[in-house]
C-alpha cells in the first residue's frame, strides 16, 4: 500500500472515533433530616445526604418523591470530610407523563457549584424547603399523628435518621406506626420545644422510609378546634405492644406450667432437682419465676425479665434418678424380656411421641418468633429465650437408655463359642427395682467362661453410667491370684460379700467391652483337656 494512502487512512480512523467517556463513581452512604414544625403551621426540612465519590467529578446529584407542594430555598451547602466548603443551588425538574403518584412529587437536582466539581473523597450536602404542617398532622384519637416519607434511597445506608422538632406541650411525644417497633424513638423534652430523634437502623435500596410520631395536638393551638383544647391525651404505651407480648408469653409460661405439671403426675420415677428443692414447692416456684420473668419484659425491662426466666429454668433442671444400691440376688430374664424397647413418653424428647412433641412446639414457638419481629427488633429474641423453659422438661431428669448398648454387645459375645452366653441365665435385673418401670431397671450381662479357673465368679458388664466392665472373684482363689498377676497394676475392691473382690475396667466402645470380656474369660479359663476326650486302647486291668 502507498505511503500516502495509508497515512490518510489513519487519520480518517483518527477522527471517526469516538471520543472516550470518563468513568465515573459515587455511592449514596447516608442521609438525616431535620424537621421543624411551628405553632404557626410550617414545617422546614433540611435535608443532609452523603455521598462517597469514587472517581469524579460529582457535579450534580437528583433527589425524587420531595412534596410537589414544598417550597424550595434555592441556596445550600456542601462540606468535605477534610474541612472544605461548597455552594450549592437546588433547581426542581419539569415533570414527565400524567402519573397521579408522580404528580403529587417532584425531583429536585442538587447542583454543585464548582466548575470542575466534586473529586474523590466523602461530602455532605445540605438542602432546605418548607411545608405546611397541616400537611403532615392526621388525626389520631386524642393525639395528632405525625406522617412524613423520606425520598426513596439510591443505595442501601445504615442509621438514617429524622429529627423531629415541635412546641412543647402537655403530654410527651409517643411512637407511631413503625417507629414503636424497627425504629428507634428518643424525646430530649425542653422549656419551648421537644426534641424527637427517630432512628432506622438500615435503610434498603430503593426504600423510601416513612416516619410517625404521635404528638399532643395543644402543641399546635391554631389546629386545635376550641372544644378539644381542655382534654389532654393520655401517654399510650407504643402500639399496645408491651400488652401483645406478654399476651403471647403469658400463653407460652401457662402451657410450659401446664407441661411441668403434667409430667409432674405421669412420670412414675421423679427426677432429682438440680438447686435440691423440695418437689412439691418447685412447680410453683417455677411458675412464679417465669411469670415475674414475663412481666419484666412487657415493662420494658428485658435483662431483669432474661433473669427471672433463666431462674425458672435452673429450677426446672433435674438430674437422673439415683440408682438403687443392689443385692446379692439377681433375678433371671430372657434377653427378649430385659431388652424389651421402653414405653414412649410425652415428655422424654429421645421418644418417638416426645420427639414430636418438641419439633411441634420447635415450629410453634418460631412462628410465634417470626410473628413477633414487627413488635420490636429485640422481640424474636425474647420469644426464643422464653421458649426455653421447656427444655428441661423434655430433655432432664430421665433415665439413660443404655439397653441398646447391652443388646449389641450381647449379640457381639453370643456368637464367641469360647462363651457360654446362654439366654437363660446371662441377664439379671436387682431385685431391689421390682417395683420400678421396665425401662429403669438396672440390667447388666452376666458372663462365665468355658471351664473357669476356681473361684471367679463371673465377668460382670454394666452400662448404668457408661460401658463398664467388672470381674468378681473370691478372696484368696486362683482366680484372684491369676488376675492380680494379669493386672497388678489395678486394685481390687470390696464385692458384695465379705468374700468377695472385684476389679472394674472401662473400654467405652462395644467392640472394645467385647474384646476385653473375651480377653478376660481366656486368661480365667482352666487350661487343660485341650485335646478333647482320650480315643485309645484301654489298657487298664479288668
Amino acid at each position: 500500500m502507498p505511503r500516502g494512502l495509508a497515512a490518510l487512512l489513519a487519520t480518517f480512523l483518527i477522527f471517526l472515533a469516538a471520543p472516550a467517556r470518563a468513568w465515573v463513581e459515587w455511592h449514596h452512604t447516608g442521609e438525616e433530616v431535620r424537621a421543624e414544625l411551628t405553632e404557626e403551621g410550617s414545617a422546614r426540612f433540611e435535608h443532609a445526604v452523603r455521598y462517597r465519590v469514587v472517581m469524579g467529578p460529582l457535579k450534580y446529584f437528583d433527589v425524587s418523591g420531595i412534596d410537589a407542594e414544598a417550597q424550595l430555598e434555592a441556596e445550600g451547602n456542601a462540606k468535605a470530610d477534610d474541612g472544605r466548603t461548597f455552594a450549592l443551588h437546588v433547581e426542581p425538574l419539569p415533570k414527565r407523563g400524567e402519573d397521579r403518584a408522580a404528580a403529587r412529587t417532584q425531583t429536585l437536582r442538587v447542583y454543585v457549584d464548582e466548575p470542575k466539581g466534586l473529586k474523590r473523597g466523602s461530602y455532605t450536602f445540605w438542602f432546605r424547603y418548607r411545608l405546611e404542617t397541616k400537611k403532615l398532622l392526621t388525626k389520631d384519637g386524642a393525639w395528632l399523628r405525625f406522617g412524613w416519607t423520606a425520598p426513596p434511597a439510591l443505595e442501601g445506608f445504615d442509621n438514617g435518621k429524622l429529627t423531629l422538632v415541635v412546641p412543647t406541650a402537655g403530654a410527651e411525644p409517643q411512637p407511631a406506626g413503625e417507629a414503636s417497633g424497627t425504629q428507634l424513638f428518643t424525646v430530649r423534652r425542653g422549656a419551648n420545644v421537644d426534641e424527637i430523634e427517630i432512628v432506622r437502623p438500615h435503610v434498603t435500596k430503593a426504600e423510601s422510609s416513612v416516619w410517625n410520631a404521635r404528638i399532643d395536638p395543644h402543641a399546635f393551638p391554631a389546629l386545635v378546634k376550641p372544644e378539644e383544647r381542655k382534654v389532654a391525651p393520655k401517654p399510650l404505651v407504643a402500639e399496645h405492644r408491651l400488652d401483645l407480648l406478654a399476651l403471647g408469653l403469658g400463653a407460652l409460661g401457662l402451657a410450659a406450667v401446664l407441661f411441668l405439671a403434667m409430667r409432674k403426675k405421669i412420670a412414675l420415677v421423679a427426677g432429682r432437682p438440680l438447686l435440691g428443692l423440695p418437689a412439691a414447692a418447685r412447680p410453683a416456684l417455677v411458675a412464679a419465676s417465669f411469670g415475674l420473668g414475663l412481666v419484666a419484659q412487657g415493662k420494658g425491662h428485658p435483662g431483669p425479665g432474661l433473669a427471672a426466666v433463666a431462674l425458672a429454668i435452673l429450677l426446672a433442671v433435674e438430674r437422673p434418678p439415683q440408682s438403687r444400691a443392689r443385692s446379692s440376688r439377681w433375678l433371671a430374664l430372657r434377653p427378649e424380656d430385659a431388652f424389651r424397647a421402653p414405653p414412649s413418653s410425652w415428655f422424654d424428647a429421645t421418644s418417638l411421641r416426645g420427639g414430636l412433641l418438641v419439633f411441634g412446639f420447635a415450629i410453634a414457638s418460631a412462628g410465634l418468633a417470626f410473628v413477633s419481629t414487627r413488635l420490636g427488633p429485640d422481640t424474636p429474641f425474647l420469644v426464643l429465650a422464653d421458649a426455653s423453659i421447656v427444655v428441661p422438661l423434655f430433655f432432664t431428669g430421665h433415665h439413660p437408655r443404655t439397653r441398646a448398648a447391652l443388646r449389641r454387645l450381647f449379640g457381639m459375645l453370643r456368637a464367641r463359642a469360647e462363651l457360654r452366653v446362654a439366654p437363660v441365665g446371662s441377664l439379671y435385673v436387682a431385685s431391689e427395682a421390682r417395683g420400678l418401670d421396665s425401662s429403669e431397671r438396672d440390667v447388666r450381662l452376666l458372663v462365665k467362661p468355658k471351664g473357669a479357673m476356681p473361684g471367679l465368679l463371673g465377668i460382670e458388664a454394666s452400662a448404668a453410667s457408661g460401658l463398664a466392665v467388672c470381674v468378681r472373684v473370691r478372696d484368696g482363689s486362683p482366680s484372684e491370684s491369676r488376675l492380680r498377676a494379669l493386672l497388678p497394676q489395678i486394685s481390687a475392691m470390696s464385692g458384695r460379700d465379705s468374700d468377695e473382690r472385684a476389679m472394674c475396667f472401662s473400654r467405652g466402645t462395644v467392640a472394645g467391652t467385647a474384646e476385653l470380656i473375651a480377653t478376660l474369660g481366656e486368661a480365667l479359663a482352666e487350661r487343660r483337656n485341650a485335646g478333647g476326650a482320650f480315643r485309645g486302647q484301654d489298657r487298664r486291668a479288668a
